[in-house]
């Protein structure tokens, strides 16, 4: 459809709606209210309906206009926050993790304690033993041998999903080099409760030797 049948059939509608208009009722007896008024009174209400129409046909595209500039200008006026909240994002990136300040001795009593903390009895934790995980069966063979791989594991009897939820949330938070290698769950001897192996790896480099000498004080 070109523009100029497009202009044809919006011509066609504005008449059809122009003649049903006048075919009204309502039409007529303002026609005829119209009519009875004097000449000037006519031409200010001519001139008022013109008025109003022009109104309304410039009011839409400023409106939009305005809201548009309304828009950009939030934006201009909020885009030096954005940048600086984008910086500090990229510097929090780079800032390195924490040192480990938790060692492989401490690991077997942090995990007892993180079972009280999640609500836990000491009278349900079966056992907590270390281990080396390089060694273990299954173990992380594809990490580096440098690497020291030395954990605990821990075992909880009759425990329900709440505390099993909470005890594992509370682990991934322990430590930064401390990871949960292993998760081994059981129906346990109480019905709707379930036995719990948690097991905790801790990665590091060995420490290295000091140098000879390196202790003397100097004369």
């Amino acid at each position: 459809m070109n523009l100029d049948e497009l202009k044809d059939r919006l011509v066609g509608v504005l008449q059809s709606l122009g003649s049903r208009i006048e075919e009204s009722e309502l039409y007529a007896r303002l026609r005829e209210k119209f009519d009875t008024l004097t000449a000037p009174v006519q031409k200010l209400i001519v001139g008022g309906t013109v008025a109003l129409i022009l109104l309304l046909i410039f009011a839409i595209p400023y409106s939009m206009y305005s809201n548009g500039s309304d828009t950009i200008l939030y934006h201009e006026d909020h885009r030096d926050a954005l940048v600086e909240l984008y910086r500090v994002e990229r510097e929090k990136r780079l800032i390195p993790a924490p040192m480990s300040q938790l060692t492989v001795m401490d690991l077997p009593r942090s995990l007892e304690s993180l079972a009280q903390s999640a609500n836990i009895p000491r009278d349900q934790v079966e056992s907590v033993n270390e281990f080396d995980n390089a060694a273990a069966p299954g173990g992380a063979t594809r990490i580096p041998k440098s690497i020291q791989q030395r954990g605990a594991r821990i075992s909880f009897k009759n425990l329900n999903l709440t505390q099993i939820q909470q005890y594992g949330q509370k682990l991934m938070n322990l430590d930064p080099n401390a990871r949960i290698s292993g998760l081994d769950i059981q129906a346990g001897s109480q019905a709707g409760y379930f036995d719990a192996s948690f097991k905790v790896v801790i990665f590091s480099l060995p420490e290295r030797a000091a140098p000879a000498g390196a202790s003397r004080s100097r004369k």
